[in-house]
Order: C-alpha cells, then structure tokens, then sequence
C-alpha cells in the first residue's frame, strides 16, 4: 500500500463536541440523560473496580457524563472527592457483570443504558457478520453496476475489533480508482480514504475490543467529511474533494481492502471480529438520524445505496451470520 506517503491530516473538532454534549445532558432523578441514551444510576454507595480507563475531578455530575460520552465509556464511578465542593469521576469500558463492585459509601455507580423510542422499534430480525480469522481468504463482497455517481454519501457500521488489532471494515474500489472510499482502524487511528485522498482520524480509535458505532459523512458541496462513533463527533476535515463525484459501478468489500477490483488483498489490513449494520447513503444523514443509528443495531435504518441485508448473499471463506447482536454490550 501507499497510503504512508500519501495521508493528510485532519482537524479535530473538540469545542463542537463539547457544545453538542452539553445541549444533550440533563439530570433528571437517579439518570443523566443524554443524546445516546441515559447514563442510569445502578448501584448506591458502589465502585467497580478492574477496568477504569481514565480519572479525572469535577464540579458535578453533568460534566463527568460529559466526560464519559467524549471517551466511549461503557460506566461510571462518581463521589465526592478531597478537595471542597469537587468530584471524582472515574471511566470505565466495561459493567459490573462480569467485574467485582467494592463498596464505597462516598460513590455511586452508573451505567450507560442505550434508548430506543418505542415507535422506531423494528420487527426484522437483527444479524452480525462474524469474522473469526486474521485471514485475506475472509471477506463479503457484493457488485453494485448499477450504482450511479455520488455527490454525497453516509457510511454507518457497528463493528467489534477483536482487541488491538487492525482492519479494514469497507472498501469501495473502481477500474482506476481502488481506494475510491476506505475505512481502515489500527489501534492508534483511523484512516479513511476519500477518491484516493487518505485522511488520518486520530480521536476516532474503536480497536479496544468492545461495540461501537461509526459513521462517516462526506458531501463534495464543501468538501467537509465528518466522523461520529457513538454519537460523538470526534473528528472532522474541511475542503475535501470538493466538487468531485464518487464513482458508480464498482465493487464494495467488506473486511478487506481492495488493491485492485475485488482483490489484492493484504494480511496486514483483514479484519478479525464482528461486523453488524453496513449501510450506506446517497446523502449526508441528519444529526437526529446519526443519534438513532447510534442507539444500537436494530433493523430499523436502511441506506439508499446499500442495505445491510444485501451483504448477507456476499460471504466468503469462514464468514458467517450470528443472529441478534447485541451491540449495546
């Protein structure tokens, strides 16, 4: 590959995230709302110890919330700290059902709990792709020669990394154009590839292991590419490809990336884990439609250029479908 030579960098969006959150989060009783769900007070006088990934004090609730959903938390520890008026918020990435909880009567234990509005609910059967090797033979490829260009486009995906590991999730590739839209993850980044122009997302690392959603906006009007995983933006570029089109006709893979139409793969960049909601969109979601597709893998949201469904005929090598994730774990 020669994307070493060739990646930009990008622009990380920080004040936008924190505004966005603060506008999302209200108390409301034992919960903190919030625009991914509700961070729920689960255990009184409780902290759970073993997987703390980061501490920090603070002046209430709110802004340890605010502090979680910027770090892809999974919960929360928060008490009363030393110093007068203060709080202690610890992070952790993973619950209390498998870890032990030490009393502690200065703290309390929340957990994040996804929401789901009861009139999105969907009856069709969600599903999961699982790819159980580090392997080139393990991929879904599915044609599409009767795609038309683009002039915008929104990739969401659910995905789980086996633990610091790197892969591709989705690759697009055109005769002449073989990195026409790409979404590497390596375990201290995220690359993105956008009509060959290779794009370093430092803030948006998903490789630890656990579920979470990514999506990726891109319209030539302005060029502006934004990234979201689990409901957060966490890195933007601005006058990217601006005015250009993405090619129609070609072949999308999901797993591996494509160093010629439907081939040339390389160890280095297959993907070991699970894969759950590839979709696709002729155009830029709303941010209302990104919080909804954050909210789990429901079947409920269908891209336009591509449905998730439609990878199910495109399995290769030991791929195979895994009935109802639950990506909310």
């Amino acid at each position: 590959m020669d994307w070493k030579k060739t990646l930009s960098s990008i622009t990380s969006n920080q004040s936008t995230v924190f505004i966005l959150l603060a506008i999302s989060l209200s108390i409301n009783g034992n919960k903190l709302l919030t625009s991914s769900g509700l961070l729920q007070k689960k255990v009184k006088g409780g902290r759970l110890l073993d997987c703390l990934i980061s501490e920090t004090i603070v002046s209430n609730l709110v802004e340890c919330g605010h502090w979680c959903l910027g770090r892809g938390c999974q919960s929360l520890n928060y008490g009363t700290n030393e110093s007068n008026g203060l709080f202690k918020c610890e992070l952790n990435n993973c619950t209390n059902t498998d870890h032990l909880m030490l009393v502690d009567r200065k703290c309390d234990y929340y957990e994040m709990v996804r929401q789901w509005p009861e009139n999105e609910r969907c009856s069709e059967p969600s599903f999961s792709m699982l790819f159980p090797r580090h392997s080139t033979d393990d991929y879904i490829a599915v044609d599409d020669p009767a795609l038309q260009e683009l002039s915008a486009i929104t990739i969401c995906a659910w995905a789980k990394f086996v633990r610091n590991t790197n892969g591709t999730i989705i690759s697009y590739a055109v005769h002449g154009s073989t990195n026409e839209i790409d979404i590497w993850c390596y375990t201290n980044e995220v690359i993105f590839s956008m009509k060959n122009n290779w794009i370093r997302a430092k803030n948006s690392v998903i490789s630890d292991g656990f579920w979470h959603a990514i999506c990726l906006t891109w319209s030539n009007l302005d060029g502006t590419l934004t990234i979201y995983r689990d409901n957060v933006i966490t890195d933007q570029a601005f006058g990217l490809k601006t005015g250009q089109r993405i090619t129609g006709g070609g072949q999308w893979v999901l797993g591996q990336d494509q160093d010629s139409v439907g081939g040339g793969f390389e160890i280095e960049d297959s993907f070991q884990g699970d894969l759950s909601e590839v979709n696709v969109w002729g155009h830029v979601l709303t941010r209302k439609e990104i919080t909804t597709f954050s909210m789990g893998c429901h079947r409920c949201m269908d891209g336009d250029v591509k449905r998730w469904p439609e990878f199910k005929t495109g399995p290769r090598g030991s791929v195979r479908v895994v009935q109802g994730p639950n990506c909310a774990k």
